[in-house]
């Protein structure tokens, strides 16, 4: 952590370090030696909530990658740990695709796999857990009233789609065939998703008001969306 309400990291790191900074003055460091949990690399950006710091880390990658994957809880202003949570452990030669936990209400929501946890946010400990069992994975989450909104995909079985939550239960409200590979965004009670070249808008029930195409051939699953005033915006990695 750094003054001037500068909080950073070297990706794939799992330490808090100066030299990610132009500015500011160092105040704490993390390394996941202090916790012995193998030295994880931090795999997503910092959420911060009620002055704590949470993010997912994941083993290091050599030849084979140790996919020990954590969901960690810091204390901003001193980087103490509160809590870490491990969640599974997988071995392949790529890195694990991550997912950036999303912080309301006092819970921390988080996908892993196919399951999405809603997590005490003050001890780590699940609320409730929603596994689905028409993915293999869950995209990170969104939140808009009280209702979780997700993305899940089985490319094995051809399946992939948009669900719907209650946040404080995380009992299934509705499935979508919209589809999101990435955060949903809303507003005025509209999700607008995005799955690689394709956006799709959906009201509160689950129905599809419309979806695009654009850039014929570009998009990936790493695309992103947000939507302000009216106006979407999309991001696509390597396009210009």
């Amino acid at each position: 952590r750094f003054s001037s309400f500068l909080t950073c990291f070297k990706p794939y790191e799992f330490t808090f370090v100066l030299s990610t900074v132009i500015i500011g003055y160092f105040l704490w460091k993390y390394s996941g030696e202090q916790d012995k949990s193998n030295s994880p690399q931090i795999m997503t950006s910092p959420v911060i909530y009620n002055n704590i710091l949470y993010f997912e880390a994941a083993g290091e990658c050599y030849l084979i990658c140790d996919h020990s994957v954590y969901l960690y809880a810091l204390d901003a202003n001193t980087g103490a740990m509160k809590w870490h949570r491990f969640f599974g452990k997988d071995q392949s030669t790529i890195s694990p695709r991550s997912n950036t936990p999303l912080a309301s209400g006092g819970l921390i929501y988080y996908a892993y796999k196919n399951t999405l946890y809603g997590i005490t946010a003050t001890n780590g400990n699940s609320k409730w857990e929603f596994t689905d069992d028409f993915g293999t994975q869950i995209f990170p989450p969104n939140i808009y009233g009280s209702v979780i909104y997700f993305g899940y995909r089985n490319p094995y079985a051809g399946v992939a789609g948009l669900a719907a939550v209650n946040a404080s239960t995380g009992k299934l409200i509705w499935r979508s065939q919209a589809r999101a590979t990435q955060p949903p965004a809303i507003e005025r009670g509209v999700i607008y998703t995005i799955d690689g070249n394709t956006i799709y808008a959906v009201d509160q029930t689950g129905k599809i008001l419309w979806n695009r195409h654009f850039l014929d051939g570009a998009g990936s699953n790493d695309s992103g969306i947000s939507v302000k005033n009216g106006v979407i915006f999309v991001s696509i990695p390597g396009n210009k």
